[in-house]
């Protein structure tokens, strides 16, 4: 309950969503070593969601870069862009429907 970082995570048809926020509303860098982020299955493909700084999006890409395909949502989209494949599908770029 007093952990810095929050996940939600929802199984989708294809991928899973992680859905982060930060209860205290900030999350300074320094503070953010160590965070607890859920596991997930192997060969899933991971939608990243939820109002945190840019720069905790690229520390979960780095963190779950195992994952087939990871995309973050983009509300103005309504959808989510790929950021990291190596799967033959999704590409680079795509749109994820969300």
């Amino acid at each position: 309950a007093d952990d810095p970082l929050r996940a939600r995570v929802a199984r989708r048809t294809a991928h899973l969503y992680l859905d982060f926020s930060i209860p205290g509303a900030y999350l300074d860098y320094p503070d953010a070593a160590g965070l607890a982020i859920p596991a997930v299955p192997e060969g899933t493909g991971l939608v990243l969601g939820g109002k945190i700084p840019h720069w905790l999006y690229t520390a979960l890409a780095l963190a779950y870069g195992a994952a087939p395909w990871i995309a973050v949502y983009q509300p103005q989209l309504q959808a989510a862009v790929v950021c990291h494949s190596t799967a033959t599908q999704p590409v680079v770029g795509a749109l994820i429907p969300c």
